[in-house]
């Protein structure tokens, strides 16, 4: 918890680091073991299923167009401030 190295190349910084990533690495093999023994028990069979098939229209293609402007907007007034609106005018 209170891991704080003196320098990155000590044997000691090494060693607890080794231990951190081969713990992590353990935990999260086993919790993906966890939920795919809990996807089989609920009759999953390595397909996803979906009532209706996905397809792109323009109405997609013209949200995502408003979505995009609207985070370049965003991002313009966090970056300048207003005085890029004013310039259009």
């Amino acid at each position: 918890r209170n891991f704080c190295p003196r320098s990155l190349g000590s044997r000691h910084a090494f060693t607890t680091l080794g231990y951190l990533l081969g713990v992590l690495f353990i935990r999260s093999f086993e919790r993906g073991e966890r939920v795919y023994h809990a996807m089989l028990a609920r009759g999953f069979q390595g397909e996803v299923r979906v009532l209706d098939k996905f397809e792109a229209r323009l109405k997609d293609f013209l949200l995502g167009a408003v979505i995009l402007l609207l985070a370049a907007l965003s991002l313009i007034i966090d970056r300048g401030g207003w005085v890029w609106l004013h310039l259009l005018n």
